[in-house]
């Protein structure tokens, strides 16, 4: 238990470079990741736009939440994916330290859990709604094919199996949880390179970094309250928000959540290897040929 605890370290001196770590003195590692790191970020902020404009241009319902988008005809594969995509970096990811690396790993099977476990509800306002729900196919006969909603084994139509609702909330809890913690933690820890000079005084560039990591990290955590206020009225006091925009109250703030993780991550990555970098950085890219 307590080499679990150990992962996660709040202290001056946390997640320090380890030297033994894999691809620790490697600099087109690192150079790669930062770029990876952008193309995740740019892919959690532009998931909400895109999805918005499947229900203006394609689709006949703008769903309550990012996560009923699962259920939309073709903007479902576009959820899924983006998720598979964000997923499969965070657990490839490899930072500086093992636990950095642990703890993204962990965020990134969350991520997996939140695309395979789908949440429940048709996730509509309106009444008639063209979307995917899940149906048993009879294949008996060589000429027809019937279908079978669902509701005859006693499970809703958009339910992939009784818990697969509760499997869901719990990935998005660990997902969001973790990524709060990389803003306001992992990516606020002080390197070498962060120091003006010998001072003990932050670069200018470090400040900026931090100031985006530290809101992006209240921004999600922000958004996890509000998302757990609305569970804990309509589940103990049977009080939903719901009416005009409340509706979407789900999808807001899951949306600012995705944005203030894009951002966080972007900023990690230097914005492709451009901008917010430190001097020691430049001369990393100079070294291998990539900038003048």
């Amino acid at each position: 238990m307590q080499a679990i605890f150990n992962q996660f370290q709040t202290g001056a001196g946390r997640y320090r470079d380890d030297p033994v770590h894999t691809y620790r003195n490697n600099p087109a590692y690192k150079i790669n990741q930062r770029i990876l790191a952008s193309i995740v970020g740019a892919i959690a902020i532009l998931l909400p736009f895109v999805l918005m404009a499947g229900f203006a241009f394609f689709d006949a319902c703008f769903y309550q939440s990012i996560s009923h988008f699962y259920y939309s005809r073709l903007f479902g594969d576009v959820f899924v994916v983006s998720l598979a995509v964000i997923a499969t970096f965070l657990i490839a990811y490899r930072g500086t330290n093992p636990s950095e690396s642990r703890l993204a790993t962990a965020a990134g099977l969350a991520t997996f859990g939140v695309a395979l476990f789908p949440t429940t509800g048709a996730g509509c306002t309106i009444s008639t709604v063209a979307g995917r729900a899940f149906a048993r196919m009879d294949l008996g006969e060589a000429t027809v094919t019937r279908f079978f909603l669902p509701q005859e084994g006693g499970i809703p139509a958009f339910e992939l199996f009784g818990w697969s609702g509760h499997l869901h909330y719990f990935a998005a809890s660990v997902l969001f949880a973790f990524l709060a913690w990389y803003s306001l933690f992992v990516f606020t820890r002080v390197e070498r390179k962060d120091r003006k000079g010998g001072s003990g005084k932050l670069t200018e560039t470090k400040k900026l970094r931090n100031t985006i990591y530290l809101t992006s990290g209240t921004v999600i955590l922000v958004s996890i309250a509000m998302l757990f206020a609305s569970f804990l009225l309509e589940r103990f006091n049977g009080i939903t928000i719901s009416g005009g925009l409340l509706d979407y109250w789900t999808f807001v703030f899951e949306a600012l959540a995705l944005w203030a993780f894009g951002i966080a991550w972007i900023t990690k990555g230097r914005v492709w290897n451009r901008y917010l970098m430190e001097k020691a950085e430049i001369r990393e890219l100079q070294k291998m040929g990539k900038v003048e």
